[in-house]
């Protein structure tokens, strides 16, 4: 408490990394090194920062969502985007509140798209996105890009209903049901799946 209150953060930092490795219970442990990160950061060492926070969340905090919260925002500040995305998907994992997971996946989802040019884990976050907001266009229209660069046909078949759904604009809809029977017809071949998408639309498609 006396280096605290005289502002010595440097010897607190020691002193917190000494306690720590003393400490038995795994709780006070976390506490302790989590303000030693937090002093880190303040030192301008942030990536031994990021190195404690790390290691609290692998081996003694796996489940404690502030303390990947800690974790996620040394690494944006540090531009650690691949830790970024490594902490913000841990947090997914522990969160079932469709609000709350919502502002991770759509962040996840633009991380993995650019600069982490990872397709696969970009689907995986607009599905994420698209579960957590069945209202929302955008991730569904970018599931179809990816699935169609993917050729998954039966995933982009229903990206594209689900765009027919939620496109107001008609010319748009009217575009992804055509695709989305085109797909139906010739790459799934089935053609009364075609058929289907195209009978409701035949007198009213722009």
């Amino acid at each position: 408490e006396r280096r605290r209150a005289a502002g010595d953060e440097a010897g607190l930092e020691g002193l917190l990394e000494r306690l720590a490795a003393v400490v038995p219970d795994p709780s006070e442990k976390r506490d302790l090194l989590v303000e030693r990160a937090q002093i880190l950061e303040r030192l301008d060492r942030r990536s031994d920062a990021i190195e404690v926070v790390r290691s609290v969340a692998d081996e003694l905090a796996p489940q404690h969502l502030p303390t990947l919260q800690l974790l996620a925002q040394l690494c944006e500040s540090a531009e650690d985007i691949g830790g970024l995305a490594d902490a913000l998907e841990r947090q997914m994992g522990l969160l079932e509140d469709a609000g709350l997971r919502l502002p991770i996946a759509r962040k996840l989802a633009d991380l993995y798209d650019e600069p982490l040019d990872d397709r696969s884990k970009a689907i995986d976050a607009l599905y994420a996105w698209a579960e957590a907001d069945g209202t929302d266009l955008e991730p569904q229209k970018r599931l179809v890009d990816h699935l169609g660069a993917e050729e998954r046909y039966p995933e982009l078949v229903a990206a594209l209903d689900a765009v027919t759904h939620l496109e107001t604009d008609p010319e748009l809809s009217g575009e992804a049901v055509r695709r989305a029977a085109t797909i139906s017809a010739e790459k799934l071949e089935n053609i009364d799946a075609a058929w289907n998408r195209l009978a409701p639309r035949i007198d009213s498609d722009p």
